[in-house]
């Protein structure tokens, strides 16, 4: 296609409009790269990736062309990249010198990455490096280095930016792409994942998939950018290969249970032998705003935003909307417009540009609405958030309180090739510092066209799109939701009075709500685990143990609570089981003089007789005995009167709770079994008993706690061989 007389300069120059953008060559002296200028992308991206320079390479203009290259240089030239790959390869065994063969190595593998194919790329890198065309143009390293970074290679990236730079190439620009690897390497290893990213496959297919907004305000449906085979506009490509076409739009929609349908083309009246994509809606999602890139008769593109009224599931004829003037004599066919996005009260359309009066490469633009005159204003940049890279794929959407403008751009700082940004709105329509999203929504390949749910139906979750390796096209849509809330509950038992972790253990485990019983036994460390993804949030856990020769410990119910990942740890203790000893229990209080129990705002001696209480219900083949003991104060008739009146006390309320009298007996002791420390006393020591004549010992005012740890109820076994009645 022949350039306007204004773009000629010492080179002839061309112009093109790929990926709904247009390209140009600037004097023919280095390969472009990915950062400084745009990869050639077929409109199915609409508009997404960077202005491509079209052009030849200097060692094909310090030498006569070989006659077996001519044709593949041709198509090269003019960015038919796969059919150009196609001829380096069919000419390359007809060359003679190594300095043709390593160019044509060189120039398929360049065909490979500005069609985004990485690893295949990487192959005739390695080739072109092994023929030494590096001697001809150390960019060879750089390029490579590149393909390497887009696939997450970093540090066989890096080498091949120190042999660029080792090898005669420029120094900025090496020392750049070399820091910024290292950089994107960091961010990669030491940023931890906060949300879950899967190839959405019910959208994917082997072509390009990408750019989804939601279709509805239920975000029940997802209308996306796809040129798969049912796409209208199938013409043959040669940019990325015959199989890929124009791209159409498609929706697909959820049924209740969250299952996307099949996606389906919109109506012709939206959908044409052009490249339409990147949609948005306004009035209630009854009028759709998208981008359509037409094809005059020499093959020329144009990008502009068009917009159609939904008709029931139809959608009515497209109209262009006038931001520029192409009908005027002197008409403008070098700006391309695309990419629109609407904020939610629909007074600002933004979008994707290259027009004049912007910081560089592909901007962000935005227009306000009169509601008035029903018009939108002038276009006016988004200087808030642009950077002389580009920017492009806005959405604009609340999040919390605040309004989020999200993009992505190929600014330094990223993780490589495209990378999402968002920015938080701060004026009338200006926005804060721009900051990166985290791995692994951000990657090293291009990532962009990023939707949310609202924060009421999921906190942090919705679809993007990316060229990473993995998915089944050049760019797929991937979901990203917060990682699935995993609960661990792990517990360790062990024998009380020898400190050893007990095995065999029976543990029953019931999870309330839904009373899903799991049967658990301890391990050789005494430990059992539930961590099969059985929890989850505002469960009640209930923990039973069951072991011969040992008491069963009270019934415990853990309340699971809420939060992220966790895993929740327990320890229990058995008393093995001896019959006719005393085990202590918690202390159960009684008024002074009295035998009921003491129960009072601060103490309520009820609550330790539920101890003893869950004990019996647990072990039901208990026989126990209560025994209440006084302080040495008193006559010895009157404590023994005394003590037994609480013992039964406690026997009396346990039968009021529901435990058969025959497996209880109450026994007063009086004053005659004095306790022993179990620590020490003021001047007495761990295993002193508690004789008056010891307590008198003590200071003063230690002396009531002395007496204090006296008056105690415990209980012993009597047997365990009752039988209860069901």
């Amino acid at each position: 296609m022949p350039a306007p007389d204004s773009w000629k300069c010492r080179f002839t120059v061309k112009l093109f409009t790929v990926g709904g953008f247009f390209l140009f060559s600037s004097p023919f002296n280095k390969i472009p790269t990915r950062n400084t200028t745009t990869n050639l992308m077929k409109i199915a991206r609409l508009l997404l990736l960077f202005a491509v320079t079209l052009f030849s390479a200097t060692a094909a203009l310090a030498q006569k062309p070989n006659k077996y290259l001519v044709e593949a240089n041709k198509l090269f030239n003019t960015g038919m990249y796969a059919t150009a790959a196609e001829k380096y390869q069919a000419a390359e065994p007809r060359l003679t010198s190594v300095e043709d063969k390593g160019f044509a190595f060189y120039r398929t593998a360049e065909c490979y990455r500005l069609s985004y194919k990485s690893s295949t790329a990487e192959q005739w890198y390695e080739k072109a490096i092994t023929a030494q065309y590096y001697k001809q143009d150390p960019d060879v390293h750089y390029n490579f280095g590149r393909v390497l970074q887009d696939q997450g290679k970093w540090e066989l990236a890096q080498a091949q930016f120190n042999k660029y730079l080792e090898r005669g190439g420029e120094k900025g620009k090496g020392n750049e792409a070399l820091t910024a690897c290292k950089t994107a390497a960091d961010k990669a290893a030491i940023l931890k994942p906060d949300v879950v990213v899967q190839p959405a496959t019910e959208f994917n297919t082997p072509f390009m998939d990408y750019a989804p907004t939601w279709a509805d305000k239920d975000e029940e449906s997802i209308i996306f950018s796809s040129g798969r085979k049912e796409a209208v506009g199938n013409d043959s490509e040669p940019i990325f290969g015959s199989d890929e076409s124009f791209t159409d739009l498609f929706v697909s929609s959820a049924d209740k249970k969250g299952k996307w349908s099949t996606p389906v083309g919109l109506n012709t009246t939206v959908n044409t032998t052009s490249n339409e994509g990147v949609a948005t809606f306004a009035e209630k999602f009854k009028l759709m705003y998208f981008t359509r890139c037409e094809v005059d008769g020499s093959g020329r593109f144009g990008c502009d935003i068009f917009t159609s009224k939904r008709s029931g599931d139809n959608y009515e004829a497209a109209q262009r909307l006038v931001i520029i003037d192409r009908e005027a004599e002197e008409a403008d066919d070098s700006t391309r417009i695309g990419h629109p996005a609407l904020t939610d009260d629909g007074k600002y359309l933004i979008f994707a540009s290259n027009m004049a009066g912007g910081k560089g490469g592909r901007d962000l633009w935005y227009m306000a609405y009169d509601k008035k005159s029903e018009t939108w204003g002038k276009p006016q940049n988004l200087s808030s958030v642009n950077t002389s890279a580009d920017e492009m794929f806005p959405y604009i959407t609340k999040r919390g309180e605040k309004e989020i403008l999200f993009f992505s751009s190929t600014r330094a700082g990223g993780l490589g090739g495209l990378d999402i940004y968002q920015a938080e709105k701060t004026g009338d329509f200006t926005f804060g510092d721009a900051k990166a999203l985290a791995f692994p929504i951000n990657s090293s390949a291009d990532d962009f066209g990023i939707i949310f749910y609202p924060e009421n139906k999921k906190k942090y979750a919705g679809y993007f799109s990316s060229n990473r390796t993995g998915g089944r096209g050049g760019d797929d849509i991937y979901s990203f939701d917060e990682p699935p809330v995993e609960i661990c509950f792990k517990g360790t038992v062990y024998d009380k009075k020898t400190g050893t972790p007990l095995s065999g253990v029976a543990v029953t485990t019931v999870i309330s709500p839904e009373g899903k019983n799991i049967p658990l036994t301890t391990d050789g460390n005494g430990g059992f685990s539930l961590c099969n993804k059985e929890l989850k949030n505002k469960d009640i856990l209930t923990v039973d143990f069951k072991k011969d020769g040992y008491i069963s410990p009270p019934q415990d119910k853990v309340n699971i609570g809420e939060g992220k990942s966790r895993t929740i740890n327990r320890e229990y203790f058995m008393e093995p089981i001896i019959i006719n000893t005393v085990y202590r229990m918690p202390m159960v209080y009684y008024p002074f003089d009295q035998a009921q129990l003491l129960i009072v705002p601060d103490t309520n001696s009820a609550d330790s007789l539920n101890f003893l209480l869950d004990l019996m219900n647990t072990n039901p083949n208990f026989v126990v005995q209560l025994e209440s003991h006084t302080d040495a104060r008193g006559s010895d008739v009157y404590n023994q009167k005394l003590s037994q009146g609480r013992a039964q006390t406690c026997v009396d309320y346990l039968i009021s709770k529901g435990i058969n009298p025959a497996r209880l007996v109450a026994a007063g002791r009086g004053e005659k079994d004095p306790s022993t420390l179990d620590r020490a006393l003021g001047n007495l020591t761990k295993g002193t008993l508690l004789t008056e004549a010891n307590i008198n010992t003590l200071p003063e005012n230690l002396r009531e706690q002395g007496h204090n740890l006296n008056r105690r109820t415990v209980f012993r076994i009597l047997r365990t061989d009752f039988v209860p009645k069901n």
